[in-house]
């Protein structure tokens, strides 16, 4: 321990008794709040400063930088029994070392008047550079008549030597320190609300527990609530203590659960076999086990699916059986809705293949959970899309689901649009856009629909004879107008969307305006003489573009009779040759 000369000892006492005397226990023991000058005396001005950028809880902790003189040091007084013994402690970290660094704490014991009884103490207490320790002086008995304690704080060491100082304390030996719990208010949530995270802190520093008194609302794992129903709980917030703190009291708060609507959204990734085959060859996001590469086939099938672009198909090549699976995340109390599309197109034998659909799920460690029920035979009719579903409730802990599809006895079947999703949950809504009214001409080349929406669009015309729609493909078929309906069916996730309707008007063949007679035609009571090569063909189409009648010229003069009166033209081989008027 580095030597305090005499002077120095006898200066600091005589300035400590011209202090007043304070009956209290440690002020700004921790550094947090403003009255640090009022609470910690200080003689050595900025080389005592409160700093928040490093402490060992709260916010704040007090630094003590030597000089030449090698001492710096704040102190306060403090109430004590006489005849009891006290622990001094403090938590510091040393941050540079001048030379010798020591951390001391002291004390000098003062009677009812505040006259010293005892000489000014120093030791040495447990310090580390770069780290935050206690250091403690134990066993400090308050002699008969003492009634307060100067409690000293002093860093000691060669000039530049810098150590942080935290959470000061002066407990009866024996004794453990009080510590209080904050954080925790009354919390309203609703039954569609994620997990959460609790917050409370102990002023001790020490871990905060948790318990929920209805699980039945809400339950805690570590200071993770997990929202299970609607109603009330009251969350508790505990702190044990340790050797050195008591139990801090507990702190109540309430949480008030709502029902609320749960969104509905589709937990598989590529549920509807869209995205093709992964660097590996395997659909996109789907999993198999090792062996079934050698009892399968797993490709994607473009030409036949139940919606969208593709499907999975599964044919088999060997072996008992086949998987198709994800492993997804869920909630243990929900129930789940598990769908898919599937098709049968082929049987080894006749009558066999079976398709079962396996629900196992397993808790935050990969253990599988028991189950009443796992596997599920789903029927068919062969080659027809059809779609199975079953409502599960998660069991208690469970975190995951492997969500499977399993093929036995050889058959090979497309999977598509499977789904995976809170029972009764909400659907979103939907709207088609990208669709206007259309104007074309009898003779225009076919076009393509571009309306989108959250699901897939597909197209309708109400009048076939001006237009027919496959897929999202219109050709004209004659002039007039037909309205066109665009619809998005929905799925697990989207309502359906409300129609959207458009006209497509269609005018009469191009060119009707411009053509110019390029072969002999007359007129006789009423019917037409025309004049064409034997074998050619020649049609006959009113203003709006819609055909009248249509003939192989047999000889030099075709006559064409029945026409109606007004505008005509004449196409000859496929090309709109004359224009009359009838």
């Amino acid at each position: 321990m580095k030597k305090i000369t005499l002077v120095w000892v006898l200066c600091l006492m005589a300035c400590m008794g011209a202090t007043t005397v304070q009956a209290q226990t440690v002020q700004c023991a921790g550094f947090e709040t403003e009255d640090f000058a009022e609470a910690w005396s200080n003689y050595f001005g900025d080389l005592v400063s409160v700093v928040s950028d490093d402490h060992y809880s709260g916010t704040k902790s007090c630094k003590l930088i030597t000089d030449a003189s090698l001492v710096t040091e704040v102190y306060q007084t403090v109430e004590i029994t006489a005849g009891k013994a006290y622990t001094l402690s403090v938590y510091n970290k040393l941050l540079t070392n001048g030379g010798s660094a020591t951390v001391m704490l002291g004390y000098a014991f003062l009677d009812a008047n505040g006259a010293n009884m005892t000489e000014l103490l120093y030791a040495p207490v447990t310090s580390t550079q770069g780290a935050w320790v206690k250091g403690s002086l134990s066993t400090v008995v308050a002699p008969a008549g003492a009634v307060y304690m100067w409690f000293i704080i002093q860093s000691n060491g060669g000039a530049g030597t810098s150590i942080l100082f935290d959470d000061a304390s002066v407990t009866e030996a024996g004794a453990k320190q009080s510590q209080t719990i904050t954080g925790l208010s009354d919390l309203s949530k609703t039954t569609s609300d994620a997990d959460f995270s609790l917050t409370a802190t102990a002023s001790s520093n020490l871990a905060v527990s948790y318990t929920s008194s209805n699980t039945a609302v809400a339950t805690i794992s570590g200071s993770t609530v997990h929202i299970v129903g609607a109603g009330t709980s009251t969350i508790t917030a505990l702190q044990a203590g340790n050797d050195t703190y008591a139990a801090a009291q507990d702190v109540t708060a309430t949480l008030t659960v709502n029902t609320g609507t749960v969104q509905a959204q589709n937990l598989l990734s590529n549920p509807g076999i869209e995205l093709g085959l992964d660097g590996e060859g395997k659909i996109k996001d789907w999993l198999i086990n090792t062996d079934d590469v050698t009892k399968a086939t797993f490709t994607v099938e473009t030409t036949d699916k139940h919606n969208g672009i593709s499907s999975a198909k599964i044919a088999h090549i060997g072996g008992v059986y086949a998987n198709l699976y994800q492993v997804v995340p869920v909630t243990a109390g929900l129930t789940y809705t598990f769908s898919f599309w599937h098709n049968v197109i082929a049987q080894t034998t006749s009558g066999s293949g079976r398709i079962v659909f396996f629900a196992n799920f397993y808790d935050s460690n990969s253990t599988q959970l028991p189950m009443d029920i796992s596997s599920y035979e789903v029927t068919y009719t062969l080659n027809t899309w059809q779609q199975y579903s079953v409502d599960i409730v998660a069991p208690a802990n469970a975190a995951y689901v492997d969500f499977r599809i399993r093929l036995l006895s050889k058959p090979t079947a497309l999977i598509d649009d499977a789904s995976l999703t809170v029972a009764g949950a909400t659907k979103t809504d939907q709207t088609i856009t990208g669709l206007a009214d259309i104007t074309k001409k009898v003779d225009d080349a076919a076009f393509n629909l571009s309306a989108t929406a959250s699901t897939e669009v597909t197209y309708t015309s109400s009048n076939t004879s001006v237009a027919t729609i496959s897929g999202s493909t219109v050709t004209i078929v004659g002039a007039g107008t037909t309205t066109i309906i665009a619809s998005a069916a929905g799925n697990d996730t989207y309502n359906a969307a409300p129609d959207v309707t458009v006209t497509l008007t269609v005018s009469s063949i191009s060119g009707l305006n411009e053509v110019r007679t390029q072969l002999p035609i007359h007129i006789q009571n009423h019917n037409l003489i025309v004049t064409a090569e034997a074998g050619s063909s020649i049609e006959v189409y009113n203003a709006l573009g819609i055909k009248q009648q249509s003939k192989i010229a047999t000889n030099t003069e075709t006559e064409i009779s029945g026409l109606p009166q007004g505008q005509v033209l004449i196409v000859r081989s496929g090309k709109a040759v004359a224009k009359v008027i009838l």
